[in-house]
């Protein structure tokens, strides 16, 4: 029963991004003596909000199958058997 704090988790961070962002970072960057430090910010805030978006829709491509499969698990005993 991993689905409901992965959806905690993925909530909580995406919230907690957008809020930042828009809150603290961004009137951070409009000011001229704190500008670099609220652009640097809100990048890497967005850019850990896009990774986390990318995680989750990898996760939820693999759990209903929609990725490639590996052909198969080679076994150590096969893969000796075959030297």
């Amino acid at each position: 029963m991993t689905l409901l704090p992965l959806s905690f988790v993925a909530t909580t961070t995406l919230v907690a991004g957008w809020e930042s962002i828009t809150d603290i970072f961004w009137p951070l960057a409009q000011k001229p003596e704190t500008a670099v430090q609220g652009y640097i910010n809100t990048f890497l805030t967005a850019t850990i909000m896009v990774a986390a978006v990318i995680i989750l829709a990898d996760s939820i491509r693999r759990w209903f199958g929609l990725g490639k499969r590996p052909e198969s698990i080679v076994t150590l005993a096969e893969a000796e058997s075959v030297l």
